[in-house]
């Protein structure tokens, strides 16, 4: 149970960046998170936006870059269904039979309610196939504080 407010309605947002060491490797980027454990304040997430900082670049058809949002740690992007994943995006370059590269470079998530994360950090994975330079992900994600009873903290923090 989320018990009222201790903050105002308005969303503040935590924002991070993975750069990949290498052309087409995964990169993992820790966010902290403003959770209060001592006194039960659990942030809700009420939406995650996925960026790529640039597409100029020598691109392929069906190259592509991938981001997650995740509880814990990965060697790698994983799927939807995978332990610990919030959020995930997978954006694909492809050709119209006009020639034409169709790309959409920034994916926004909400979550209606909002998600409950009682972790003290948050795991902002990225990785790209196929292209011809190493590149930048950016995570924004828009929360609130809320004070939680001490049972729903709890389970959101084991989950």
């Amino acid at each position: 149970m989320v018990l009222p407010k201790e903050k105002g309605p308005f969303i503040e947002y935590l924002r991070a960046d993975a750069t990949q060491t290498a052309i087409n490797t995964y990169k993992e980027t820790e966010i902290p998170t403003p959770v209060g454990r001592a006194n039960n304040i659990g942030m809700l997430i009420h939406e995650v936006t996925f960026e790529q900082d640039t597409v100029l670049d020598a691109i392929a058809d069906a190259d592509r870059c991938i981001f997650h949002l995740a509880l814990v740690s990965h060697t790698e992007t994983k799927g939807i269904n995978d332990d610990g994943i919030i959020a995930k995006t997978s954006k694909i370059f492809y050709f119209t039979t006009s020639g034409a590269v169709v790309f959409n470079m920034q994916e926004t998530h909400k979550f209606n309610p909002p998600l409950l994360v009682a972790k003290s950090k948050l795991f902002f994975g990225y990785n790209t196939a196929g292209q011809a330079a190493v590149k930048t992900g950016n995570i924004r994600i828009g929360y609130t504080l809320a004070l939680v009873d001490k049972d729903a903290f709890i389970e959101a923090l084991v989950d």
